[in-house]
Formats: structure tokens, sequence, C-alpha cells
């Protein structure tokens, strides 16, 4: 049994990247606080580090009767811990939807179950 380290935080692509490449990761998924719009939604301040510029995010509900597309985070206001998207998601989050496929802090993109 080889037990490796969690995926790093850290925004240097290099560090671990042997690991990165032999094994998968699971991306982070954050739980939304509350829903503003169809193109905004706020997370917890402890989650609001882990959105990107650029990422790919898709909102669900617990049991995906709400699935979004996949769209790309425009803008994180760390302030407020609003996340604003590139298009609609369909509708308006609520509080305990997910925002997934988010990526990894050095730009690493999420893996996928295919």
């Amino acid at each position: 049994m080889i037990d490796i380290a969690r995926y790093p935080e850290s925004t240097d692509k290099s560090q671990n990247q042997l690991y990165k490449l032999i094994h998968a990761f699971f991306s982070p998924s954050v739980e939304i606080v509350s829903g503003i719009s169809a193109t905004q939604f706020t997370v917890g301040a402890g989650d609001i580090g882990k959105m990107k510029v650029g990422a790919t995010v898709q909102v669900h509900d617990y049991d995906y009767t709400n699935l979004s597309d996949e769209v790309k985070v425009s803008a994180v206001d760390t302030g407020t811990n609003t996340v604003t998207v590139d298009a609609s998601l369909g509708f308006t989050p609520t509080a305990g939807m997910r925002a997934e496929y988010i990526g990894f802090s050095d730009g690493g993109g999420a893996y996928r179950y295919i």
C-alpha cells in the first residue's frame, strides 16, 4: 500500500507532478451558501479561495434534479464570497447545492468519471 499526499493547494504545477500524472485526485466540491441570480451565487469563506476565474463549474442539487450546463467562472469577489459565471445556470442556485469541476489551485482541471 502506498499512501500519497493530497493534491497540493499550491499554485506551483510542478509540486507533486509525478503523483498528479500517475494518480487521479477528486477535485474540490463546494457547497453553495445562497443564490443571487442564474449567474451568481455565494460560497463559504473557507471555499471562496477554491474558485478561480476561468475554472469550469457545474451546479446541481443533491439528487441532480437541477443540473446546470458547464459554465466558466468569470469573476470571484473575495469580499462578499460571490462567484459570477459567464452564462446562465438555467436556475437560481439555493443553499445546499454544490459547485463541481472547479479544478485545483495550480490550474489543473478536474478529473472525471467517463
